[in-house]
């Protein structure tokens, strides 16, 4: 009795221990099996994965409520449980969608934290073929097709497959292919190797791309051969020196069939222009030759494009001026050598100063003010410079002097000008190889460089007593951008006020040239240099501030010199004569509509 007393008395101790342990306490979600890293599309998972909610020690904990959903795009999930079993869980049966890329499945347990299982979803296997670029080519026989050929593979929900080989083979026109195979990209793109067409024209080319039992096919027409290269956009037979045109051409087979994708070359053969952005192959549409700018050379300019084996096609334009200009000796008429001189700077001038001017008709017009004795009865439809050389007062004295005599109402530009000089002086320049840069340089003061630039409102400040300063915006551009000028032209381009120049400087040059101790060398400060005066883009664009059309191509290479060569001493072997302003304003009937005052007396 007592024996059983004491069993039942053990039994009844340990169902009140039982009845007083705590249950377990959900401490974490854990994926137990986790599923492949990547499946196909559209495939089903059955019995994994595999989940466990788990205590603190590790432990799976059964009948914990759980809720397993596929996110967006991932498919269909059935059978999934709502509570867990006392080990792994099954989340049911998991049939991925047809998208490819990641696919998720997303599991919740209150108070804990979610965990997501991702697998990558693969495309599937090859089902379709897709041409995609380079259908329905022609191509001369025997050579290549122009354009890339592609396909696209994809497989039967239209996912991109990529690293599928392509197999290239020719159906019909004896062509051939340079490699029997490729490979899709990322993208699921093949691009064909090159495939060159046969000689046969009486059919379609064909060439077919296959994976496995699937195939797209490319077909190509057998082009005749280039026959000629016909002009389709011509150019006018003259144009300004300096002017940009873009003509357009075709390549033809011998029935006029416009061919593209043809090799050409195009190159300017004659002439001093330039071209830019010239084509390598013709096109289907009329194609441009490039941009062609014309030089500063008068003459016959021709541009040239060819095709090998077929004549070549020549575009041919005459450059011109359509700026008047002439100079009429009154008096002696000078030296071959000094003729030579004028007639040089004529012509450099005409190719820089492009654009025509307004005609102004003098009839029995009092030129006295310009030239002693002078009666104008004809229409000047540019500039007209009377030069005038003479012995004044032998070498080394007074060199002469140049500049505007009657300026047009309408822009206030020279239509008659002169240019008086020493003889004895230029003899002396003839010899020493100076003579075409002063007679250059006296020229465009005739025109307007320094001589003008009050008239047109173009200087600011008046030297000795303040700075005077050239304000033309085309000039002060050309300073900065063209000749690395930044730190002299900020405000404008420095004219000379003759301050802290050691050599004599004086009212024939302060206020019309260009700064010598800045500007050195430029061919319009006012002091000549003993070696190369460059025809800067900064004078020719000062021009175009005087409202002149210009051609800026024709400039000679200039680099402002940096203010570590600044120097009060001229680079100089002569200094230039002194220029002067205009008499008088005249309307297009040659009638004074203004007077300015008399020329200064030559000094």
């Amino acid at each position: 009795m007592l024996k059983r007393s004491l069993v039942a008395l053990f039994a009844l101790t340990a169902v009140a221990a039982c009845k007083d342990a705590a249950p377990p306490v959900p401490a974490s979600i854990d994926l137990a099996v986790g599923p492949p890293a990547t499946i196909v599309v559209g495939s089903v998972l059955t019995g994994s994965p595999t989940v466990e909610i788990r205590s603190a020690n590790g432990r799976a904990i059964r009948n914990i409520p759980i809720t397993i959903v596929p996110a967006l795009n991932s498919g269909t999930l059935t059978g999934a449980p709502t509570v867990t079993l006392a080990g792994p869980t099954p989340v049911g049966t998991w049939t991925l969608s047809t998208f490819a890329g990641p696919q998720s499945l997303r599991i919740d347990s209150p108070d804990l934290p979610r965990l997501t299982i991702t697998v990558q979803a693969t495309p599937g296997p090859a089902a379709m073929l897709t041409v995609i670029e380079g259908n329905q080519q022609s191509a001369v026989g025997n050579t290549a097709v122009g354009l890339p050929i592609r396909v696209r593979v994809q497989d039967q929900y239209e996912n991109r497959v990529s690293g599928a080989t392509v197999a290239w083979s020719v159906a019909a026109g004896g062509g051939n292919v340079a490699a029997p195979t490729s490979v899709t990209d990322v993208d699921g793109v093949a691009t064909a190797p090159t495939w060159t067409v046969g000689a046969d024209g009486s059919g379609p080319q064909r060439l077919v791309a296959s994976v496995g039992a699937i195939t797209g096919e490319v077909t190509a027409a057998v082009q005749q051969p280039p026959a000629e290269i016909t002009i389709e956009t011509s150019v006018p037979s003259s144009v300004r020196l300096g002017s940009t045109l873009s003509p357009t051409f075709l390549v033809r087979d011998v029935d006029g069939n416009v061919i593209a994708g043809v090799p050409v070359t195009v190159a300017i053969t004659a002439g001093t222009g330039q071209l830019v952005n010239a084509p390598t192959e013709s096109g289907a549409l009329p194609t441009s030759i490039g941009t062609w700018t014309v030089g500063s050379e008068f003459g016959a300019q021709t541009v040239t494009v060819s095709v090998a084996g077929i004549p070549s096609a020549i575009i041919t334009t005459e450059a011109i001026s359509e700026y008047a200009l002439e100079v009429r000796w009154n008096g002696a008429v000078p030296s071959l050598e000094v003729q030579a001189a004028f007639a040089d700077a004529v012509t450099r001038i005409r190719s820089l100063i492009v654009g025509p001017q307004e005609g102004v008709l003098f009839s029995n017009f009092n030129a006295n003010g310009c030239v002693s004795g002078l009666t104008l009865n004809e229409t000047i439809p540019g500039l007209v410079i009377f030069a005038t050389i003479e012995l004044i007062d032998g070498p080394g004295g007074v060199l002469g002097s140049a500049g505007p005599c009657y300026v047009r109402q309408s822009n206030q530009l020279t239509a008659v000008g002169r240019m008086r000089f020493d003889s004895a002086d230029l003899n002396n320049m003839v010899a020493n190889g100076s003579i075409g840069s002063v007679i250059l340089h006296e020229m465009l003061h005739v025109i307007g460089v320094g001589t003008l630039w009050v008239t047109k409102g173009l200087r600011i400040g008046t030297a000795p007593g303040s700075t005077p300063i050239f304000t033309g915006l085309l000039a002060r551009t050309a300073c900065i951008d063209d000749h690395a000028g930044t730190a002299f032209c900020s405000a404008g381009v420095p004219a000379e006020d003759c301050l802290n120049l050691t050599n004599n400087c004086g009212a024939g040059t302060i206020n019309s040239h260009w700064k010598e101790s800045v500007f050195r060398t430029e061919l319009m400060t006012g002091f000549l240099n003993a070696g190369v005066n460059p025809f800067s883009k900064m004078t020719i664009q000062s021009l175009a501030d005087l409202d002149y059309e210009v051609n800026i191509s024709g400039a000679d290479p200039y680099t402002v010199p940096p203010p570590a060569f600044m120097s009060p001493t001229p680079a100089w072997s002569v200094r230039m004569p002194n220029p002067h302003g205009p008499v008088a304003a005249v309307n297009s009937s040659g009638q004074i509509t203004r007077a300015y005052g008399p020329i200064p007396q030559d000094h």
